[in-house]
């Protein structure tokens, strides 16, 4: 609806009204006034995570509207024509401060262990297009005998905040992980408002006039695209970290930083082709090669030492399997058996006490063998040498089944099961699925107190099937809800031998969601219970209705799967 009557708006500003009239100045500044609106609009109705930084983001959009009033109302309210510069280039130039706050927190988000390279591709990018603006901007601003100060000082301004924002956002989809249809609005229309600061620059420093141009209908539409963005309903899940993966050089990726790298020396081609120039540009922009030259070597640096460090690892991991499968799994079986078999009496009835210490080994023994076969597990998951065959499933499908294998546990543990499911379908690997809701749905049992309610929901949110388990138990620190998903990790050490368990449960959920190009991430609160999120994406509705039968998908059902002790 945004996205209509913005581009509505911008057909009839460059299609039916004269570029320096009245009209024309009120839809370019209601064009801003939308913005700024759809920005708090977005933050109201969605509630995203972080709202801290989204309202960064609104911060730097509602400075643009007095800028824009200042500048294409004023001289009709007046008469007066508004001189270059005036305060609406310092309200915009503060609002991009903004903005580039907002991305830097954006990208800070979704980095860990993927920041240092991201953040030295985002400076070799930043610096090819910095040497551009120096060719065809900065040079020519510098270079002119009748401007003075403020003159030369604001067109550096624009230039400045504006590699800053590309930078951060060159960053943050180096770092970014599934995308969402709000930040492809989001870029685009950033990237629509930096094109548009470019052609406004190069038009005060030619001196022509700074309405009626091509570049106010980047800006209209740029703006139209972020508040098509801000009231996006996937608004709420764009801060929501990936989880830690390895980079990866893409031949993609190479070849962008390729072509950047060589921008400079272009250039400086171009320089001196140029009979008007100076040695001083020239220089600046040889400097700007240096740099650019020292980022790449460092990056190809740390490329190298990625790449042996992987091989040596994957050695490492090759020869610990081995030993694990062949070495300690098989006699550990046997181990297994045999004590089994003493303790179930197969060689006599034993005393009270060594009755009770072969009880003790078998069950250390069982924790064992599913330590060893968890090991082996999740290096099968995370080998790209298996395959995962993927086929249509009913996400609802997936969790009753779950559901009906842990009804067991759930009496056993006085808890109670409830389902909320409403019919989506994903591509996925069956077993593989089932043991991911089931490590979730068997720690909230392990975690809750006899007698509460554990829930499964399934429901379809914009383009994802998303499964939720949330219990009432004890709850996790925030400093510890990525820390979980880690091999080995609790949240308190004494997990391991009070609740069982071997720790790999939720690195092994997290790697098979990762194959399926899913999200999973834990929400909790302590003292108030625990919601571990799964988010798959959701097939068509047409393969839906074949594979969900006569369930509706617009309609929830709430089935009581098992029934334990207690109230809720």
């Amino acid at each position: 609806m945004f996205l209509c009557l913005g581009l509505a708006l911008v057909a009839v500003y460059e299609l039916a009204l004269s570029p320096d009239s009245l009209g024309a100045a009120v839809v370019y500044t209601a064009v801003s006034v939308l913005l700024a609106c759809a920005s708090v609009v977005g933050i109201l109705v969605h509630r995203p995570e972080r709202a801290t930084l989204w309202w960064l983001f609104a911060a730097g959009w509602i400075l643009i509207v007095p800028a824009t009033a200042w500048l294409f109302l004023s001289p009709h309210l007046t008469g007066e024509t508004v001189s270059f510069p005036s305060a609406a280039d310092a309200f915009y130039i503060a609002g991009y401060l903004f903005l580039v706050a907002a991305l830097v927190v954006l990208g800070s988000r979704q980095a860990g262990a993927r920041d240092r390279p991201a953040t030295v591709d985002a400076l070799i990018v930043t610096l090819a297009v910095g040497a551009i603006s120096w060719g065809f901007v900065v040079d020519p601003v510098l270079a002119s005998g009748d401007a003075d100060l403020a003159q030369r000082l604001v067109p550096l301004g624009y230039t400045v905040v504006d590699l800053l924002l590309l930078g951060g956002l060159v960053r943050l989809w180096f770092l970014r992980g599934r995308l969402q249809p709000a930040s492809l609005l989001l870029t685009l229309g950033i990237v629509l408002q930096l094109v548009a600061d470019e052609g406004y620059t190069v038009s005060v420093i030619r001196d022509t006039p700074i309405s009626g141009r091509w570049y106010d209908a980047f800006y209209l539409l740029g703006w139209t695209m972020i508040g098509a963005a801000a009231l996006h309903p996937s608004i709420r899940s764009l801060m929501r970290p990936d989880g830690p993966r390895d980079f990866v050089l893409t031949r993609v990726r190479f070849a962008f930083l390729a072509a950047a790298a060589l921008l400079p020396p272009a250039v400086i081609v171009a320089e001196q082709a140029g009979s008007n120039r100076d040695s001083g540009s020239l220089l600046a922009l040889t400097c700007i090669s240096a740099v650019m030259f020292l980022l790449v070597l460092l990056r190809m640096r740390w490329l190298l030492v990625d790449i042996s460090q992987h091989r040596e690892m994957q050695r490492l991991k090759g020869e610990f399997t081995s030993i694990v499968s062949h070495e300690l799994r098989t006699p550990l079986t046997s181990i297994r058996g045999s004590l089994g078999l003493m303790a179930g009496g197969a060689l006599g009835e034993m005393p009270e006490a060594a009755q009770r210490m072969l009880t003790i080994a078998v069950a250390n023994t069982d924790r064992l063998v599913r330590l060893i076969n968890d090991i082996l597990d999740i290096e099968s998951i995370q080998s790209s040498e298996t395959v995962m065959e993927m086929q249509p499933l009913a996400a609802g499908e997936l969790a009753e089944e779950a559901l009906r294998e842990m009804e067991g546990m759930a009496c056993d543990a006085g808890v109670r099961l409830e389902a909320s499911i409403a019919a989506v379908a994903i591509a996925g690997h069956r077993d593989r699925l089932i043991q991911t809701l089931v490590n979730l749905i068997g720690n909230a049992i392990k975690f809750a107190p006899a007698g509460s309610l554990v829930r499964v929901s399934v429901r379809r949110e914009d383009d994802e099937a998303v499964f939720r388990v949330e219990d009432r138990g004890r709850g996790i620190p925030p400093e510890k809800l990525e820390d979980i998903f880690r091999a080995f990790e609790q949240v308190d050490a004494s997990d391991t031998r009070e609740k069982g368990g071997t720790g790999l449960g939720l690195a092994i959920a997290r790697s098979i969601v990762h194959r399926h190009g899913g999200r999973i991430w834990a929400q909790s609160a302590v003292g108030e219970g625990s919601t571990f999120v799964v988010a798959i994406p959701a097939l068509a509705e047409i393969v839906l209705d074949e594979r969900a039968g006569d369930r509706e998908p617009a309609r929830w059902r709430n089935v009581e799967v098992a029934k334990g002790g207690g109230a809720d």
